[in-house]
Parts: structure tokens; C-alpha cells; sequence
């Protein structure tokens, strides 16, 4: 036993799992960090008309890394923008606007959105600009 611990290649092993631990607990935390704090919808037979809706997953990177401006959408739109997380109380609105990835940005006459996931954008295309 004296002997491994003296040999530096355990070291350099023990160190490389403690330093992969330490990401995948950082990882865990900022993901959950990215939780809405603006209202979700769920369970929706459809898009309220005249709104647009943000279909997001808490798992998908591309949500997590524009979530800052999908909130920003949300408040600054006076009701406009919604978002709906992925999940199962919302399978059968995603089928309905053929939601196949996230984020899926659509407005109620089915309308999927395509431009930069910037709030300012968000916000134009839900007023029809």
C-alpha cells in the first residue's frame, strides 16, 4: 500500500476523479439554477390566440444558455409570450404545433418563429412586427 501511494500515476488518477466529481456536481447545480421564475404554462388544450408560446426543457442546452432572454420575453410582453416546459401534461400541445426540438418558439396560428432568441425579437414576432 505505501508503495502505490508513492507512485505519482495514483496521484495524478485520484486527482482527474475528484476534479471529474467536482464538474459533474457544478454541472448538477447549474442546471437546476436555470428553473423559471416567470409563470409556466401547462396543460393547455392549445395557444391562447393572439399569444405565442416558448416550448423549453430544462435539460436542453440551447434553453438554458437563451433562458435570461425567453424570461425577459415572458415579462416584457404583457402577457403575450408564454412559456411551456417539455413534459408529459404537454405532449399532446407539442404534437399539436409539431414541436420536434427546444426551444420551439410557435405563435396560436402555428406561425414557428426563426429568428435570433433575443426578447426584443421574441416580443416583435408575438405582436406580429
Amino acid at each position: 500500500m505505501n508503495n502505490l501511494l508513492k507512485d505519482s500515476r495514483v496521484w495524478i488518477l485520484l486527482l482527474t476523479v475528484l476534479i471529474i466529481v467536482l464538474l459533474i456536481c457544478r454541472s448538477s447545480s447549474s442546471f437546476g439554477a436555470t428553473s423559471v421564475s416567470v409563470s409556466d404554462d401547462m396543460g393547455l388544450a392549445k395557444i391562447p390566440e393572439g399569444k405565442t408560446a416558448i416550448f423549453y426543457a430544462s435539460w436542453c442546452g440551447h434553453c438554458r444558455a437563451s433562458m435570461d432572454e425567453f424570461k425577459a420575453a415572458v415579462q416584457g410582453s404583457n402577457g403575450t409570450v408564454i412559456m411551456i416546459p417539455e413534459g408529459e401534461e404537454n405532449r399532446k400541445l407539442m404534437k399539436q404545433y409539431n414541436v420536434r426540438g427546444f426551444p420551439t418558439i410557435v405563435n396560436s396560428s402555428g406561425e414557428v418563429y426563426k429568428g435570433p432568441r433575443k426578447a426584443q425579437d421574441i416580443i416583435d414576432f408575438a405582436n406580429g412586427k
